[in-house]
């Protein structure tokens, strides 16, 4: 599996709730830079497990990536657990081919801008 492959199974977790494919994909040190997640793969795995038990299930749509060495880019369309359609932006560092890092950026899709680019 490339990095890019490592990435979005581990993003698509929150879809799945495969938590032996959360747990095998980062570090047990997985340092999380998302404010709204504790550290740690464990702190992840429970994330994975709390959005399954949520009433709406959560989606996902990568539409793009990018691997650069040990750091991979997803961009993605997200609904987590039906908050409603929100753009992505993920970056994931490896140390061999496991997440040792991750950060984001979320924000709420939107329409339009003047030249027609959202």
């Amino acid at each position: 599996m490339t990095h890019t492959d490592i990435a979005k199974a581990l993003v698509g977790t929150f879809v799945s709730g495969d938590v032996a494919v959360a747990e095998a994909s980062a570090l047990p040190s997985y340092k999380q830079h998302n404010l709204n997640f504790g550290d740690c793969r464990d702190a992840f795995v429970a994330a994975v497990k709390g959005l399954q038990e949520a009433p709406v299930k959560t989606t996902l749509k990568t539409v793009r990536s990018f691997e650069d060495g040990e750091y991979v880019v997803l961009h993605s369309i997200v609904n987590f657990a039906g908050s409603g359609d929100q753009v992505a932006l993920d970056v994931f560092r490896f140390e061999d081919d496991k997440i040792a890092e991750h950060w984001d950026n979320v924000a709420n899709v939107v329409a339009p801008n003047p030249s027609g680019h959202t």
